[in-house]
């Protein structure tokens, strides 16, 4: 199935922040992908408990990864996505703060505690 324009534009601002993040620089672009499509819709779905929800066998199958593989990356990026506003690099953030992008950096779901327990790990 296809995804909303929210958790596409949501995915895609992850993926451009990652580029300013040196950890993420050996990371496969596929597994970048992934990792953002997961956590976007993570993030954007109040009623999903847990990333096992997210990760649908339909998702397994078109990326090829199992979310096992995909959890260090998960956790980097929510990182990433939790310091972007306060950034020294701050071009994406502003880019997607912009209503051409949904004004997405910007959305409520992103000071959800949701977040903060991604980014310490708690990928369940």
């Amino acid at each position: 199935g296809e995804v909303e324009a929210v958790t596409h534009t949501l995915a895609k601002y992850i993926m451009e922040l990652s580029l300013t993040d040196y950890s993420l620089v050996a990371e496969p672009p596929s597994r970048l992908a992934a990792s953002s499509l997961a956590l976007a819709i993570r993030v954007l779905e109040p009623g999903l408990t847990s990333m096992k929800e997210v990760w649908t066998p339909s998702l397994r199958h078109y990326t090829q990864y199992d979310l096992t593989e995909l959890h260090g990356t998960i956790q980097k990026l929510a990182n990433v996505l939790l310091s972007a506003p306060s950034a020294k690099l701050s071009t994406v953030f502003s880019k997607y703060s912009n209503r051409k992008f949904l004004k997405i950096a910007r959305i409520p779901a992103l000071d959800e505690p949701v977040l903060k327990d991604l980014s310490a790990g708690n990928i369940k």
